[in-house]
């Protein structure tokens, strides 16, 4: 591969973040059809009969390695030139992990921490953005964070904006099948977003 330097060449420094958003949200969209394809049909024998059929109750590490698992298979180290590394050391603690790290070719890493926000004032969240504040400053942070939506999705993302400190880089909103309290299937709406920590924020 020619130098960027040598060449002229200056990488477009959110082309790989850019990509890297609509590869996991296809990950997740991809599982969530997944789950309610194959649920669905066994429910026709009468089974799950009472289970979601959706990912909405994911676990953190699963939503981490479906995505990692679909940065690989659409080939997107090669063709953004990114290596992505999944529980990568950050580098003051061995024993602290950041959820995924891209590390381009010519660009500053850019760790990602990845939540699932079940609570009000995402006090989760803000645990990750203290977790990152040792990162050397030219590392870019991010959030990626996904929840169940109510509303209009955009209220939410303001309210973290505000609270939080971070900027939205991209959302967007899918649907996923769950169960209410009498057991019937129900639509609700999945909101994945990407957010940019401040460097200076704690």
């Amino acid at each position: 591969m020619a130098n960027p330097q040598a060449t002229g060449h200056v990488p477009d420094p959110d082309s790989h973040i850019a990509a890297f958003f609509t590869v996991a949200t296809q990950a997740l969209v991809n599982e969530d059809k997944f789950l309610a394809e194959h649920m669905a049909d066994c429910e026709l024998d009468g089974f799950y009969h009472d289970y979601h059929q959706g990912i909405q109750f994911l676990f953190e590490t699963t939503l981490v390695y479906l995505i990692f698992r679909e940065l690989l298979a659409t080939d997107f180290v090669r063709k953004q030139q990114c290596e992505v590394r999944w529980e990568e050391s950050y580098d003051d603690n061995i024993a602290k992990k950041a959820d995924l790290v891209l590390k381009h070719r010519s660009l500053p890493s850019a760790y990602i921490e990845c939540k699932i926000w079940r609570h009000e004032y995402a006090e989760d969240l803000k645990a990750d953005i203290r977790k990152m504040t040792v990162l050397p400053p030219e590392s870019r942070r991010f959030l990626l964070v996904l929840w169940v939506d109510q509303r209009t999705p955009e209220a939410n993302v303001e309210w973290l904006e505000r609270n939080l400190g971070v900027s939205a880089v991209r959302h967007c909103c899918f649907q996923t099948r769950t169960r209410n309290r009498f057991k019937e299937i129900e639509t609700r709406n999945l909101v994945l977003a990407l957010l940019e920590v401040a460097r200076g924020a704690r």
